[in-house]
């Protein structure tokens, strides 16, 4: 599985002086073969000022940590605002 730059940090390692979250600390991260961008965040790593709840924070789909696959997240925030 290749190694991805952590989007989050941008592959420092640390982000506002703190060890990344999305890496913990290691500025890359595992993705699974072949590798894709998160599209919700666009492969930025956030939302807003937040780390994106799709890829967590790594702007990355599919990394080994388990993130979650954006399509099932974007069926939730859809279901949420239709309850509204």
């Amino acid at each position: 599985m290749p190694l991805r730059s952590c989007a989050f940090c941008n592959g420092r390692g640390e982000s506002h002086g703190r060890r990344c979250p999305a890496c913990g600390g290691k500025g890359e991260v595992m993705v699974a073969t072949p590798a894709k961008r998160c599209t919700l965040c666009n492969g930025s790593g956030r939302l807003c000022i937040r780390g994106c709840p799709a890829c967590g924070g790594t702007g990355w789909v599919g990394t080994i940590k388990g993130a979650q696959h954006p399509d099932s997240f974007l069926s939730e925030i859809q279901k949420s605002k239709s309850d509204l």
